[in-house]
C-alpha cells in the first residue's frame, strides 16, 4: 500500500480515505506493517491535511478462527495503535459480520461462511450490505456528535510513532 498511495489514492486528491489492510496483512511483522502504515497516514495528510482517514477491519474465515481463540493479529492491533495515536476512527466491520454469523449459527441457522462470502474472504452482496450498514451507522453517529465549525481544520501530524523514516520519504513532514 505505501508504494502505491501516490498514485492509487494521492493523485485524486481524496477528502475522505477508507483504510484496510488488516486481512492481506494479518500475518506480517509487527514493526514493518506499523512503519508502513503510519507512512501511508502520513503520504494522504502531506497531500491534503484535511483528509481524514477512517481506519476499518474486515475479517475472513481465517481471522475469525483466530479471534475466536483470543489471538492477536499484528496487523490489526499495529493499525489500532496508529488510528488512536493519529485521532483516526475505526470501525470494525468484521466484529460485526463475525458476530452475526455466530448469532445466526447459535439460533441454529447454518448461514456459514459462503452465505456472506464469495471465498470465506471477499464479501458477496450479503455480506456487503452488513458492511456498509455498519460504517453508515458508524458514520451517522459521528456526524451527530460533530461541532458546527466555521472552516476546516488542517490535521498536524504528531512526531512519528514508530520512528522509522525510511518508507516515508523526505515530503513527509
Amino acid at each position: 500500500g505505501v508504494y502505491r498511495c501516490d498514485r492509487d489514492v494521492c493523485s485524486h486528491h481524496p477528502d475522505l480515505v477508507f483504510f484496510e489492510f488488516c486481512v492481506n496483512d494479518m500475518n506480517g511483522d509487527f514493526m514493518t506493517l506499523a512503519n508502513n502504515t503510519e507512512a501511508i497516514i502520513r503520504k494522504i495528510r502531506a497531500q491534503n491535511p484535511f483528509c481524514d482517514i477512517v481506519f476499518v477491519y474486515t475479517i475472513t474465515w481465517n481471522t475469525a478462527d483466530i479471534m475466536a481463540h483470543g489471538d492477536i493479529q499484528s496487523a490489526k492491533t499495529a493499525h489500532a495503535a496508529l488510528a488512536y495515536y493519529y485521532g483516526l476512527p475505526q470501525v470494525d466491520v468484521g466484529e460485526v459480520l463475525f458476530t452475526h454469523i455466530a448469532r445466526k449459527l447459535h439460533e441454529g441457522e447454518t448461514p456459514a461462511w459462503m452465505t456472506y462470502t464469495t471465498d470465506a474472504v471477499h464479501p458477496n452482496d450479503a455480506g456487503y450490505q452488513i458492511y456498509s450498514d455498519t460504517i453508515f451507522s458508524h458514520l451517522d453517529a459521528w456526524l451527530e456528535k460533530a461541532e458546527t465549525i466555521e472552516a476546516l481544520i488542517p490535521h498536524k501530524n504528531p512526531p512519528l510513532l514508530f520512528g522509522e523514516r525510511s518508507h516515508i520519504g523526505a515530503h513527509m513532514d
